[in-house]
């Protein structure tokens, strides 16, 4: 895994990240889905033809509330984010992939 290191300023400085170096992984983003797949072991989840519906709001919130740094890094945490979930905004923004009319 290849590292880069970035220095930022203003806003970007508050996120406690400031002048670090991570670990980057390349990848085509011509086959960005299905290499974040790869990478996240979810491919089944995109391939599936019917996806059972589980509540797991427990489960996933400990697991969200225990997210860091650190844990990130861990590649052995991502299959632990391996669900999908409906996200309710409290007030923040989301990022969104689409074309605002």
């Amino acid at each position: 895994m290849e590292s880069r290191c970035k220095l930022t300023t203003g806003d970007e400085a508050k996120s406690g990240f400031a002048a670090a170096c991570y670990p980057l992984v390349l990848v085509d983003y011509i086959s960005n889905y299905s290499a974040s797949a790869a990478l996240l072991g979810t491919w089944h989840l995109e391939i599936a033809k019917t996806i059972e519906i589980k509540d797991i709001t427990k489960e996933a919130g400990t697991i969200l509330a225990s997210v860091n740094l650190h844990r990130l890094l861990d590649r052995k945490f991502w299959a632990r984010l391996n669900f999908i979930g409906k996200v309710v905004p409290d007030g923040q923004l989301l990022p969104a992939r689409t074309v605002f009319f």
